[in-house]
């Protein structure tokens, strides 16, 4: 049982850390608002091209034009939310991973990656509520997610 407790002290250590050292700087904001920019840069090159090509081709041609576009651009969209995610994720590792043990850093990227997902809430808080969140198996299958 003291081995189960020494496992949940030191991962309440690096939820505690995690949650002191977080960091959404506005390079982080950045990144996200440039991914966002080039989405809508992305949409409007593509619509402008889709009202270029309206002008020339059917009506059944068109709608399955508009569609591909659209599905282009909702798919560019999800891709760059899903790299800036990754950035903020890899910044914040590589600030404060060197300090965490190596045989601690996975764990401490998957609270990370947690911290990201909600950065409203302190892991801390979600810690105390529901433990079993945190086991070091949960938490590696979340690395990996």
């Amino acid at each position: 049982m003291s081995g189960e407790k020494a496992k949940e002290d030191e991962i309440l250590k690096l939820v505690q850390r995690v949650d002191s050292k977080f960091r959404f700087t506005l390079f982080d904001l950045f990144l996200r608002g440039s991914n966002a920019f080039l989405t809508v840069a992305f949409i409007a090159f593509f619509a402008l091209i889709g009202v270029y090509m309206v002008s020339t081709h059917s009506l059944y041609e068109n709608i399955v034009i508009a569609t591909s576009f659209s599905a282009f651009g909702v798919a560019v969209f999800s891709l760059l939310a899903r790299f800036g995610e990754e950035q903020i994720v890899e910044v914040n590792f590589k600030r404060f991973g060197m300090c965490v043990d190596k045989h601690k850093q996975p764990l401490f990227k998957a609270l990370i990656k947690m911290k990201v997902k909600h950065s409203e809430f302190k892991l801390e808080q979600i810690y105390n509520m529901n433990k079993s969140m945190f086991s070091p198996e949960k938490l590696l299958k979340r690395l990996y997610e």
